[in-house]
């Protein structure tokens, strides 16, 4: 819990003082996904949840509590997996965005920790201005910080994995990736292979350790460490505090 930057702890002139020193509000989302047998299903959130509280604490701002749900992804048949209807999320984020403007916030940043949900990016910033939004919107994917690492935007590989090891180590089980759910090694199937080279893998075997885990050619989620993961955080935020600054300075003229 952090009464300093989380919406949903704090009281009104607690809100109002934060909105009076820095404007920003923060809306974390992603889904209910499995991201293999290593992390929890609420990755794509609380990940974008904890970076965002990382941000709030650096720069300042409001964070708004997660929403744990998210629309497509091609993991719907994989186990505790279910997505929504593409209106029913951009309505909630849209009214979460008018409500924050409504209490004087200028600058709102979405953030998806479920990379597909950037389909419904265009469509929000649609909604929010036809419902006379006029706050500065920035709908940000986190691995967009890294355009030029190929080893970026996986799924519950190396930095996803990392990520949660900085953010929420106490939700992830590392030995899992060692053994499989029937017992099998991961020495019995050895590392997964790119279906093309230089592309991406996607271990749907259920008896491999790394089921349900994809990225591209040598990301292994087995190189993920907590080090790794708030040296991925802390550039992202680099990259996004330039983008609010830009985004205030606009706001004022």
């Amino acid at each position: 819990m952090n009464n300093s930057v989380e919406l949903q702890h704090m009281r009104p002139e607690q809100l109002d003082e934060a909105v009076k020193k820095f404007p920003v509000g923060y809306i974390p989302f992603g889904a209910t996904e499995f991201h293999g047998r290593h992390l929890p299903v609420g990755l794509d959130s609380t990940k974008a949840h904890g970076m965002l509280c990382y941000f709030a604490e650096q720069m300042g701002g409001l964070v708004v509590p997660p929403i744990y749900y998210g629309v497509g992804g091609g993991h719907v048949d994989f186990p505790w997996t279910w997505m929504v209807d593409d209106d029913a999320l951009i309505s909630i984020i849209v009214t979460t965005a008018l409500g924050l403007e409504k209490n004087g916030i200028k600058v709102i940043v979405v953030c998806s920790g479920h990379y597909p949900n950037e389909s419904l990016y265009e469509r929000i910033e649609e909604r929010f201005k036809e419902k006379g939004g006029k706050a500065e919107i920035l709908c940000i994917i986190e691995h967009k910080a890294f355009d030029e690492d190929r080893l970026q935007g996986d799924h519950a590989s190396k930095f996803e994995t990392s990520s949660l090891l900085a953010l929420a180590p106490e939700t992830v089980k590392m030995e899992n990736l060692q053994v499989g759910e029937t017992g099998k090694s991961l020495e019995s199937f050895g590392l997964p292979i790119a279906e093309v080279s230089g592309g991406w893998w996607f271990e749907k075997n259920e008896e491999h350790p790394w089921y349900g885990i994809a990225a591209r050619e040598e990301n292994w989620p087995t190189d993920a460490s907590g080090e790794l993961g708030w040296a991925y955080i802390k550039n992202v935020k680099t990259w996004l505090e330039a983008k609010i600054i830009s985004a205030l300075e606009t706001s004022e003229n």
